[in-house]
């Protein structure tokens, strides 16, 4: 069964898949937050008025997304940079 929850994390998994960031709150709400490449109206996801990261271990956190509404939970899996931009760098995997 197809619950929002379920189709904001297929959203991140298709259109943000391999993207490289720092593994912070600040960078994965900048991420989500971004306008579809062309656009300067059209995004990806709604509006996240926040994202709360807590570490799982060297490859997992603990990611919630919130709204003034609703909140999305769940786990985002990373795996290391070779082309890191920082010493924080990750490649997004997925959040399931």
């Amino acid at each position: 069964m197809s619950t929002l929850s379920n189709n904001i994390k297929d959203a991140i998994n298709r259109n943000f898949e391999f993207n490289v960031v720092e593994r912070n709150a600040k960078s994965v709400f900048n991420m989500l937050n971004t306008h579809a490449k062309g656009s300067d109206d059209m995004v990806v996801l709604p509006h996240v008025d926040k994202v709360e990261l807590t570490e799982i271990d060297a490859l997992h956190d603990k990611v919630s997304l919130l709204w003034d509404d609703y909140k999305v939970e769940g786990t985002i899996t990373w795996t290391p940079s070779k082309n890191a931009l920082t010493k924080d760098s990750v490649v997004f995997v997925k959040v399931e």
